[in-house]
Parts: structure tokens; sequence; C-alpha cells
């Protein structure tokens, strides 16, 4: 006959229980070596929470007039959400303004409406980032917040992508400005710009995203490209 557990042992074995639903939930490319860096959050995250809210009511006006023309153009909601990997590997929902015509429902047949077409060439897309950044879930600079299906795809090619999710992904980030998509090998071009999301996360200062924000922003303005 088997012998009724203890208190303790009940505890014990509850806990061994949920450590392996948290393990079995979790997406293999986020174990590992890409645990949370704490050490940056709070004083990242103050800053963070006070240029987000300074950009929301900068772009007060851009929002009124974006989302009129979104509405205006095609049936359909005027803002989106995509799942993208957020930190220590949790799902987050990433807002943008909505860029496809609402009635192609196939992701096949999708096709840009004509304010949708703009939004994407100049970036307007993604302003509504700015509220994922107040809320929590994103930060200004840091890796890029990628889908989870291409999370997936390079973790098993590229050895500790699971690094880059010790901190919150981000608008824009050093990656992004130094080494910026040049259409070559996808895989190759992501391990590098790898390479520069742990020299961010080592190296973080105020100053260093600082310099990362004015760098896109010079971009943006330049190019019309995104941050």
């Amino acid at each position: 006959m088997e012998k009724p557990k203890t208190r303790g042992q009940g505890a014990r074995s509850q806990t061994r229980r949920q450590d392996f639903s948290r393990e079995a939930a979790a997406p293999p490319w986020t174990q590992g070596p890409g645990a949370p860096r704490a050490a940056l959050s709070g004083a990242k995250r103050a800053f963070d929470l006070v240029l987000s809210l300074t950009a929301l009511v900068f772009f007060l006006p851009v929002f009124l007039v974006v989302s009129i023309a979104v509405l205006l153009n095609a049936r359909g909601s005027i803002l989106v959400t995509q799942k993208k990997t957020g930190l220590g590997g949790g799902l987050i929902d990433v807002l943008a303004f909505r860029v496809f015509d609402a009635r192609m429902g196939d992701a096949a047949s999708r096709r840009f409406t004509a304010v949708g077409a703009f939004l994407r060439r100049t970036g307007l897309e993604d302003l509504p980032q700015f509220l994922n950044v107040a809320k929590g879930d994103l930060s200004l600079v840091g890796p890029e917040a990628r889908s989870v299906v291409a999370d997936a795809f390079y973790s098993r090619r590229i050895k500790d992508y699971g690094q880059r999710f010790r901190v919150k992904p981000g608008m824009t980030g050093l990656a992004q400005v130094t080494c910026p998509d040049h259409g070559d090998d996808a895989v190759a071009q992501t391990s590098r710009q790898l390479e520069f999301d742990n020299t961010y996360i080592e190296t973080w200062s105020f100053s260093l995203d600082c310099k990362i924000l004015l760098k896109a922003l010079a971009r943006a303005f330049s190019s019309g490209a995104k941050l």
C-alpha cells in the first residue's frame, strides 16, 4: 500500500509539477542562457515610460489623422495586434495601424490599402508601439521584436539565440541602426544582428540608448525608413 504523503512531500511534489508545466509551456528557444537581465529593469523602465508618454502626447494629432484615414480608406479595425516574443520568451501583443485590406481574409491574398502602403513605407504603421512601451511590453531600445514563428526558425539555426530575450524587445535597437537588413542570407544576417544585440545588453547605458534613438530618428527623417 502506498504511504500517504506528508505536507512537505506534497508541497515539493506540487512544486515539481509546476516546474515541469512551466518548462513544457515555455518555447524551447527561450530556455537556457536567455534569462531576463533584471539589472536593467528599473532605470530603463522609467526612461521608457517618460519618453513614451511624451511621444504619445506629441504625436497625438498624427494618431488622430492616421486613424481617420485608415478608417475611411477601407473597412476594418484601426489597429491590429501581432504576436511577438517578449522578455524571457513570453508572448506579447504588439500594436500597429492596419495596413492590409480587412476583406482579404486569406494571408496569401492580402493586399495593402492605399493608406496602408504609405504607412508601411514611412514607418508610421508602428507608431502605436509607443502604447506597448508605456504599458511595459516593449522598450524604446532593444532587440527587434520578432514573431514566434521567426524566433522558432532562428533558434534552431543560431547558437544561443535565446540570449536576446534577456531584455525587452525594442522599437529600435543597436542591431537595427548598425546592421540593417541588406537582403542577403537571412540566417547569416540575423546571426550578425544577434552579436549587436548581445553587445547592447552587456554595455547598456542611458547614453547608449540616447545615441541609438538619435541615430534611428536621423535615418527615419532622412530616408522615410522605419526606426
